[in-house]
């Protein structure tokens, strides 16, 4: 009975998925893509309307051979907002998406981060955009938190994090639970703007690297200098590549020096320096894009507002490092989202586990995925 309760829900979680990927299909077209028996969907379908996590589209038009009009299923993206926040040392940035990653509101202020744990930080947000979000008429069932430093996002822990001076693991989940009953993930920033390209763009799957970028003090409970901040995510077969210990896309470049205390060469940073930073940048970057064969170079952030010279260097640098005398086959370009697409992208990992495939064995609330993990949210609701 557990094996056949697990196959039901892995059947419909696979119904929700192949229904939010390709936005509307009727019942004919998910069994013959899921290759599944028409009951099986039928009744799949008439329990998720039931809790209404799907809806009726519209009708049809007949086949040439006349019979039924074809009836268009597809995702209520007013089932629930899901929130998504992008913490940094000096500011904050704020989505609120439906489920289908419509943004519903969009909102960022500053953040006074002497005084206050990643917590504290995490709840004055929180109770910062309450107003946002009743505005809405929406039921906050899940929030996504974009951080810097080594992020755990499975256990819910702050491993490292220079800029938010946390050296000792941080159990953020343990924390904050008995504080919200809402579902909450976190993750590495960089990492966040990689589900912004997922989610966006579902048809558009490749192996890629998103690169973030602000001006952030060296560390945040510190009036220090600012320094050019980088961070990494890489995408192979359209996972989010984390490392065995959660540390890719950890950046320092190869020129970094005993004494820099920035991710550069250099500690100190103006207009003068700025160029010098993007080419060493560049020739880092190429030496991943060649190595792992990424097709992709996304930039977001700071260096945006350079992104003709970006594009220009970052092409020649990794064009100087291939090996062949063919052209290297990568495009950089520029995220859409620009300075939204780490909270974008923090909302989108949330909205990713929703529609993706439940474990064989979950182990804890924060691995569900799928149904499973509407089912939760379903019964937060009604409590």
């Amino acid at each position: 009975m557990a094996k056949l309760n697990k196959v039901n829900t892995i059947n419909a979680s696979r119904v929700l998925k192949i229904l939010w990927q390709n936005r509307k299909l009727s019942r004919i077209d998910i069994s013959r893509i899921l290759n599944l028996d028409k009951s099986t969907v039928t009744k799949i379908v008439s329990t998720l309307q039931e809790k209404n996590i799907i809806e009726i589209l519209n009708e049809g038009d007949a086949s040439p051979q006349g019979g039924r009009k074809p009836i268009f299923l597809e995702i209520n993206k007013n089932y629930g907002l899901v929130l998504g926040i992008e913490i940094q040392t000096r500011t904050y940035q704020a989505v609120g998406l439906n489920l289908h990653g419509d943004i519903v509101f969009e909102y960022q202020d500053n953040l006074n981060f002497q005084n206050m744990n990643i917590d504290e930080a995490f709840f004055y947000i929180l109770g910062a955009l309450q107003g946002k979000i009743n505005s809405t008429n929406l039921p906050l069932i899940g929030i996504g938190v974009a951080l810097s430093g080594i992020i755990n996002p499975k256990d819910g822990i702050i491993n490292q994090s220079y800029p938010l001076e946390i050296f000792e693991p941080f159990n953020f989940y343990d924390v904050v639970k008995d504080k919200t009953n809402i579902p909450i993930l976190i993750e590495n920033d960089a990492n966040c703007g990689c589900y912004s390209e997922l989610i966006q763009n579902l048809d558009r799957a490749s192996d890629f690297i998103f690169i973030q970028s602000e001006l952030r003090n060296v560390q945040a409970k510190k009036n220090d200098n600012l320094s050019l901040a980088i961070g990494t995510g890489i995408v192979i077969r359209e996972q989010v590549h984390h490392g065995a210990d959660y540390s890719a896309g950890e950046f320092r470049s190869i020129d970094w020096e005993n004494g820099s205390e920035s991710q550069f060469k250099t500690s100190y940073l103006n207009n003068e320096v700025m160029p010098l930073l993007i080419d060493e940048l560049g020739r880092n970057i190429a030496l991943l894009v060649n190595s792992l064969n990424l097709t992709r170079v996304i930039i977001s952030g700071e260096l945006q507002k350079y992104q003709e010279y970006v594009i220009k260097s970052f092409k020649n640098n990794i064009q100087k490092n291939w090996s062949y005398p063919t052209a290297a086959n990568c495009e950089v370009c520029l995220s859409p989202l620009k300075d939204k697409a780490i909270a974008y992208g923090s909302a989108g990992m949330f909205i990713d586990k929703l529609f993706s495939l439940p474990d064989l064995d979950t182990g804890n609330d924060e691995l569900l995925k799928g149904i499973e993990l509407f089912d939760k949210i379903f019964s937060n609701i009604l409590n």
